[in-house]
């Protein structure tokens, strides 16, 4: 199978998208039609299964607890202390699977302590964009919902937000997790991981989304993930009207800008660089046959 229409390292929230986005794309009307409904069969397929690997039937968690009440009395510095060193092992870790095996093992050993699960779903979730074997990765976030579902007490926001990164990777359109992530970024406006996923849960609002995944490769310049999740918002947008070209080449300038920022693996680069392709192929189709001395600020979007 052609690895560059693998929706490599999503969830499946973001998997939808990018599989909506690909069969629109290949199945417009063309000399290879055939071709290309074989291929948006193929992306259906793909999108099928990597729906199935990312929840598994126990891990359906229906309506996690304290959501909407908390308070967030206690000030997490507990358990930012114990983020902030999680994030340094990840990045110096030269085997990060084993370092999210090891947190999951012990919180599997003492399952109602709060702090060892928060160490195994921070692992898992710092752990999630280097790691390129997926069901190896899946396999250790097994039970992670499940062991989340209920809060601290007193509650703390430390682990409300790794509850909420988490459960948008299962349950994205639970539509609790919008008011959640917009109330955990209101607590934090320089939190870049939920600005991201509050981002992408309000792709529909271009110019929003875009604010907001903008705001987060700020905070980090060398960062890649705001740049893709940036292109795919744009690209969308551009696929619902593919009249406004500027959003087909705004997300080609961000994919680019994702692809300068490495590491990525071979399979996300290879994934974009068909994105980049295909857009280009579109903005050639309406028209647009100057891409390459195209200036960024000559056409503004009307948002």
């Amino acid at each position: 199978m052609d690895k560059t229409v693998k929706p490599a390292n999503l969830s499946c929230g973001q998997a939808a998208l990018l599989s909506k986005t690909f069969c629109i794309r290949i199945t417009k009307p063309g000399k290879d039609m055939c071709k290309r409904a074989v291929l948006a069969f193929i992306g259906s397929l793909i999108f099928a299964v990597r729906c199935s690997a990312d929840i598994a039937p126990d891990e359906y968690v229906p309506g996690l607890t304290g959501w909407q009440t908390e308070t967030w009395a206690d000030k997490s510095d507990t358990y930012r202390a114990v983020r902030l060193q999680i994030q340094r092992q990840v990045d110096r870790s030269e085997d990060r699977l084993n370092l999210v095996s090891f947190y999951k093992r012990e919180a599997e050993l003492k399952p109602q302590d709060p702090l060892s699960v928060f160490k195994w779903a921070v692992a898992s979730e710092e752990a999630r964009h280097f790691i390129t074997g997926e069901n190896q990765y899946f396999l250790l976030m097994h039970g992670l919902m499940s062991a989340l579902a209920t809060p601290t007490s007193p509650q703390n926001r430390e682990y409300d937000r790794i509850r909420y990164l988490v459960s948008v990777e299962y349950n994205w359109q639970d539509p609790g997790l919008t008011s959640v992530g917009d109330r955990l970024l209101r607590s934090d406006e320089s939190d870049e991981e939920v600005l991201i996923q509050v981002a992408f849960s309000h792709s529909a609002n271009v110019r929003y989304a875009a604010t907001l995944l903008k705001r987060a490769s700020n905070l980090d310049p060398y960062d890649p993930q705001p740049h893709k999740y940036l292109a795919y918002v744009y690209l969308d947008a551009f696929e619902r009207n593919m009249s406004q070209t500027y959003y087909g080449r705004y997300g080609i300038q961000e994919l680019e800008k994702y692809l300068s920022l490495s590491p990525i693996d071979q399979d996300a680069a290879a994934q974009a660089r068909h994105y980049i392709a295909e857009t280009k192929s579109d903005l050639a189709r309406a028209g647009k046959l100057n891409f390459p001395r195209f200036n960024r600020h000559s056409e503004q979007p009307r948002l």
